[in-house]
């Protein structure tokens, strides 16, 4: 992702032709700048996981929460946003939607035959409860189906520290990372070990696009 210097805490994910922003992310700041955002442009507040797009215009851009719109009606190719809590049993569980199970704990559903899900980024929200989780690894990861599609989390630094913590991870940037149609995105790792009273839960702020085949 690149920066522009005149757009405080705006990180660019894409540029049409004429340079104009047509998909950013944003940590609180709904800029409004003139001439540097497309008509139609989505921004993601990454504090809030909240979408927004430019109804007004280049010269003056106008930002609307896209909330009352669901991700299933959006466009194809358009960004979009799911919240998804963890809770304490699917953090130590190996059963079917806990991070330990082979399909890992889904966020988004399978899209269906001829369609493919595109991860772009995370934000991992974790709030610590009563005490601290125990064994996992460094390995906890979004996946595409059974692919990573995100750096590993050290598990210091979110699922296993003693107290609330965030992580941030975004799309690897390997040359070639080999897709599949109709997977779900999920997170997986190995699965903590319950002490007896911890209760602290992990909310995934994701962000991804999905596409047409």
């Amino acid at each position: 992702m690149q920066t522009d210097p005149s757009l405080a805490g705006i990180l660019i994910q894409e540029t049409n032709s004429e340079g104009l922003i047509t998909s950013c992310q944003s940590s609180g700041n709904l800029d409004t700048t003139a001439s540097k955002f497309a008509k139609g442009c989505v921004l993601v507040d990454t504090t809030t996981g909240l979408a927004y797009y430019n109804s007004g215009s280049v010269a003056v851009p106008v930002w609307n929460s896209t909330s009352e719109v669901t991700a299933d009606e959006m466009p194809d190719n358009t960004i979009k946003t799911a919240t998804i809590t963890l809770t304490a049993a699917e953090i130590v569980g190996t059963d079917a939607g806990d991070i330990g199970h082979a399909s890992g704990a889904v966020l988004v559903a399978a899209p269906g035959a001829g369609k493919l899900l595109e991860f772009v980024s995370a934000v991992c929200s974790y709030t610590y409860d009563t005490a601290a989780y125990t064994g996992g690894a460094d390995d906890c990861v979004i996946r595409q189906g059974a692919t990573a599609v995100s750096a590993p989390i050290a598990k210091a630094d979110l699922l296993a520290d003693t107290a609330s913590d965030i992580a941030y991870v975004n799309a690897l940037s390997a040359a070639d990372i080999k897709l599949t149609a109709n997977s779900t995105l999920n997170f997986a790792g190995t699965a903590f070990t319950q002490p007896g009273t911890a209760a602290g839960t992990l909310k995934i702020l994701l962000t991804y696009r999905e596409h047409t085949l």
